[in-house]
Formats: structure tokens, sequence, C-alpha cells
């Protein structure tokens, strides 16, 4: 799959340097899901009226769609510490996972987690709370497991609440924003992984829009979420 990498923008401006946007934008088979050779049920999709994102570089709908604010309340002001986030909980489609490590790989790509059960946070974009866009990716399905960590990301609606616990033990509280479907063969990298403000955001990424045909996923589901609280 071709790679394909982001600039780093100004402080308001900060984009991850990301060196593996085409794992999740290539076409063919998914990067972030074992398919099951038989999809009976597929996963939850997102609403094809989801609101636009919040602090995306480009909007993610059409510019005439009604602008958001974040789903549970406003974002307190500031960054968090730096700390490495170590579990997430989702508790309204049922997710609580640790959080694994995810670095590149030696072609430039991004790594996905080893374990379908379990989501990772990668390395290359700040750790949650912090000013920018926070990324985890998660399988939605394996054939060892059939369903997996994200199986219902795209049930996700505007205002669930996702917490992620900080390594320091402290817990940075996030609200979804929206949720979104891309096609891999058009995934917008700029809307995905940056941001244009100065909000600390969280980006959940695994596959969707199952093709029965094929045995394969055309797109990505993207939950997108913004800091509302922290607890030390």
């Amino acid at each position: 799959m071709p790679t394909t990498r982001t600039p780093v923008l100004g402080a308001r401006r900060r984009l991850v340097l990301l060196a593996a946007t085409g794992l999740l934008a290539g076409g063919g088979t998914t990067a972030l899901a074992l398919a099951a050779t038989d999809q009976a049920h597929p996963p939850p999709q997102p609403s094809a009226a989801a609101p636009a994102a919040p602090g995306t570089a480009s909007p993610p709908v059409p510019s005439g769609a009604p602008p958001s604010s974040p789903g549970a309340g406003a974002a307190p002001s500031g960054r968090l510490p730096a700390s490495p986030p170590t579990e997430l909980d989702i508790p309204s489609i049922h997710v609580r996972t640790p959080l694994l490590g995810l670095g590149l790989n030696g072609d430039g790509t991004v790594q996905v987690p080893d374990q379908p059960l379990e989501a990772g946070w990668y390395t290359g974009s700040v750790t949650p709370g912090q000013v920018g866009a926070s990324v985890i990716l998660g399988h939605v399905d394996s054939a060892r497991t059939g369903p997996a960590v994200f199986y219902r990301l795209g049930a996700l609606r505007t205002g669930d609440q996702v917490t992620v616990t900080l390594a320091d033990g402290s817990t940075a509280v996030f609200g979804i924003d929206t949720v979104r479907e891309y096609p891999k063969n058009a995934f917008p990298t700029l809307t995905v992984y940056g941001t244009d403000d100065n909000l600390p955001h969280l980006r959940l990424i695994t596959c969707g829009d199952w093709d029965p045909a094929t045995h394969s996923y055309r797109g990505n589901t993207v939950a997108f979420a913004t800091l509302t609280a922290h607890r030390p």
C-alpha cells in the first residue's frame, strides 16, 4: 500500500506526523481487521446525518453541514501533562481494554494491535489530554475471535463518554462529537489526524463498510472526541 506523510503545522494547527496513513486509506483487504469469512451480522455503521467534528483540520462533511459542539460539555482549558495511556473505557458500547503501544513498521506503516480484543495507542501522536489529536486504533473483527474490540465503534453517539486512564494514575475524559465513515481510497488524512484549534482531541479508528461480495472492509470508521474533564 502507498504511504502518505502529512506536514507538521504550527502551534495552533499541529498535525501528527504519520508515516502510515496509507495503511488506513488503502483499498483491498482491511488493515485493521482480520475479516471473518462469514460476516452474517456486519458491525454498526455511523449515522448518515452525523455532525461535523470540531477541531478538524479540514471539514469531514460539506461546508453547509451544521457545526457541532463537544459532545459532553466544554473542554477544560490547557493541556494535561504528557502521560502515556494505559486503559480505554467506553461504557456505552461495553469496551474496556488495556492499551498497547503502536509504533511504525520497518516499511514506515503504522503498527496495528496484535491482539484483536485489545486497542492500541499510536505513539507518534500526542498523549490523551494534550493539545492535538491522540490516536487509538483497534480491530473490528477477527477470524479468530469474531467481533473484536472496536466492533461497535459505529454505534457511538454524540455525548457518549470515553475515559482514558494514563500512566500517571489520572484519567482523561472525552465526549464523543461525531462518528464518521470514510472510504479507504479517499481517507481524509488532515481531517482525522490533524486539528485546527488549541484543544485536546481523541480519534478512535477501525475498519467499516463491510463488503459481503469480497469479504473485506471498504472504509474506516472514525470516532471524534474532545476532552471534557480530567480526574487526578
